[in-house]
């Protein structure tokens, strides 16, 4: 009797110290096409929105954010412009594929947004 509790406590300990480490995936925004100032808003790491403003330099230009995160995380990427002449694409990756991408040309004014859960 004495060995089935050693035995029971021996598999539980096992059980216990497997600790499954969360699967952590490369979130890449990228907003490109750009030909003027645009607002470029982003959630970042910390789970907050963050707001710049990217001057693009040429149509090869284009602006760049990375940070880790997990299944199930919201990701939000949204941009703005205001030239009529001016155009957006905005491209969220994981782990280095293509998870949605929303464009926009001629519309200022008007907020383009790509947003959804990392997948499991």
């Amino acid at each position: 009797m004495r060995r089935k509790y050693i035995v029971l406590i021996l598999i539980l300990l096992a059980f216990a110290s497997c600790d499954k480490d969360e699967d952590r995936v490369i979130i890449q925004y990228r907003v490109l096409d750009g030909y003027t100032d645009t607002e470029i808003l982003w959630r970042d790491v910390d789970e907050r929105i963050q707001s710049t403003t990217y001057t693009f330099e040429s149509v090869a230009d284009s602006w760049i954010k990375q940070c880790e995160g997990v299944p199930g995380q919201i990701v939000y990427l949204a941009g703005i412009y205001h030239d009529t002449a001016s155009s957006v694409t905005l491209q969220i990756s994981i782990d280095g594929k293509l998870y949605k991408q929303k464009s926009s040309k001629n519309e200022p004014g008007k907020y383009i947004v790509v947003s959804g859960t990392v997948p499991f």
